[in-house]
């Protein structure tokens, strides 16, 4: 039992570092902003506008990317080294880069480590 404990615990610390390393590097190499996507389904497509430093930028994407008519405000992610790259927030991509889970990943771990560290020195007879 405690061999199979001792893997879980130590999985749980790579996972956990992995994911709080992967948000802290989105977080460094995104900048967030605001924007709008007007969706049509009759013309097959998404536009999406957002402010990117003093210009406007306009993009065209398929409807795919939200398959809902109208539209909506929505956050953008846009990356620091390449201005082509970006990230539409609210649309089934996952964007570990906030401060929140930044947080949140950085709490567990902690835990995760405290927790594995009294397992190592207090073992249960």
């Amino acid at each position: 039992m405690r061999p199979i404990l001792f893997s879980i615990f130590l999985l749980l610390l790579i996972v956990l570092f992995y994911l709080f390393q992967y948000s802290l590097g989105q977080y460094k190499n995104y900048t967030m902003t605001d924007g709008n996507i007007l969706c049509s389904k009759d013309l097959n497509f998404c536009l999406l506008s957002y402010k990117e430093e003093e210009k406007n930028v306009e993009k065209e994407l398929p409807y795919n990317t939200l398959k809902k008519d109208g539209m909506f405000s929505v956050k953008v992610a846009i990356s620091k080294t390449d201005p082509s790259e970006f990230i539409l927030l609210g649309s089934k991509t996952i964007f570990y880069g906030t401060k929140f889970k930044m947080l949140l990943y950085l709490v567990l771990l902690i835990v995760c480590i405290f927790s594995f560290l009294m397992f190592l020195l207090f073992p249960q007879k």
